[in-house]
């Protein structure tokens, strides 16, 4: 299941406790993931960001991921400008899927920079934006040019336009909720197996404000199965069984890590699959002319035959002439061979030679 922004802000909170910090190494786990080496006062710590169109996170880990040799382009400018950096403040944005990191740093001539990551978990439209102190993108993960979007275009030097916030009230302000319209429709960040949730309760005597207490003071990840599918949220999901708790980020570890490794899995061995089978296309189109010319090397003899019998009745003026009919002295019968206009008959003797010996060498090696 995808997160809802009520969880994102469980993250958020978790988050306040490794501020600030700074960050050592950024790594490209996939295409959607970036991990993040930070050195907190609690030691160090890895941050990952997903941004995989169903499973997109961000937690803290501490598991261990492989690297591919070549990041990607965007990787290459958060190495550029915030390896090195500080993180001073993680907020989220309007009690949405989005995240916003204020990042400080020094450019080459010594100069403070305060820019900002936005981290934005929206389903296939989650990505990651590094924005300048002039509020213009630097660059994004997933770019998105003007012809894809002219509402908010996502591309470098573009001007950067917040997520626009919904019309909707904030649940942990709302001490009532209207039972005749969906949570979903009232209340930001509910997503609907937090409302299936939050019913269940409500229809068990606790009431609204009680449950979004319990939600604001939780810092568990409650997992959950429901047709073979993990659920889970920050309250113990009462209307599943079987419910088991977890630190938030070690819950979302435990959820994604898997999912997320056969999707990387898929990823790198797309590539290793597309050349194996550019690999098999090249190699069987050679192996068809490879074949030919064994066939033509095992018939080399007749080469030797057309120099020999050109030599042997002494052809000389052969220039302009395409082919030359002449009878092999050892069986007697006619033999029709080929010949260069452009050369004489010794010329087109040495000619076959040459080709000849070329082709019984090349015998042993085809």
């Amino acid at each position: 299941m995808a997160l809802d922004a009520i969880l994102i802000n469980k993250i958020t909170d978790s988050l306040q406790d490794i501020l600030p910090c700074r960050i050592n190494k950024i790594y490209q786990i996939s295409k959607t993931e970036i991990l993040f080496h930070l050195k907190t006062s609690q030691g160090k710590k890895q941050l990952i960001i997903s941004c995989h169109s169903i499973y997109n996170r961000i937690n803290l880990t501490n598991r261990s991921y492989p690297t591919p040799e070549e990041p990607g382009n965007f990787i290459m400018v958060l190495r550029k400008y915030l390896e090195g950096a500080s993180i001073l403040r993680i907020e989220q944005v309007s009690l949405d899927r989005a995240i916003m990191m204020d990042v400080s740093f020094r450019n080459d001539i010594g100069d403070r920079l305060n820019w900002k990551l936005s981290v934005e978990l929206m389903g296939k439209y989650a990505n990651v934006i590094l924005i300048n102190d002039q509020d213009r993108i630097v660059d994004a993960l997933k770019r998105i040019p003007p012809f894809e979007n002219n509402v908010r275009t996502i591309h470098p030097g573009a001007v950067f336009k917040p997520i626009q916030r919904q019309d909707r009230k904030d649940p942990f302000i709302e001490k009532s909720y209207d039972p005749s319209i969906p949570l979903t429709k009232q209340f930001l960040g509910f997503s609907p197996l937090l409302e299936k949730e939050v019913k269940y309760r409500i229809d068990n005597g606790e009431s609204f404000a009680d449950i979004m207490q319990k939600i604001k003071q939780s810092n568990k990840l409650y997992v959950a199965s429901s047709n073979n599918e993990a659920l889970f949220h920050c309250i113990e999901l009462k209307h599943l069984k079987n419910n088991k708790s977890y630190d938030i980020n070690e819950g979302f570890d435990i959820v994604y890590y898997h999912l997320e490794e056969k999707d990387r899995i898929k990823q790198l061995s797309g590539d290793l699959f597309k050349f194996v089978k550019k690999q098999i296309k090249h190699y069987s189109n050679k192996l068809i002319k490879l074949n030919e010319a064994l066939d033509e090397a095992l018939n080399c003899e007749i080469l030797k035959t057309y120099g020999d019998l050109l030599y042997t009745y002494n052809i000389n003026d052969t220039k302009g002439q395409n082919s030359i009919e002449l009878e092999n002295y050892e069986d007697g019968k006619m033999i029709k061979i080929p010949l260069d206009p452009k050369l004489d008959g010794k010329a087109n003797a040495n000619k076959w030679y040459n080709k000849y010996r070329k082709q019984k060498k090349a015998k042993s090696y085809i």
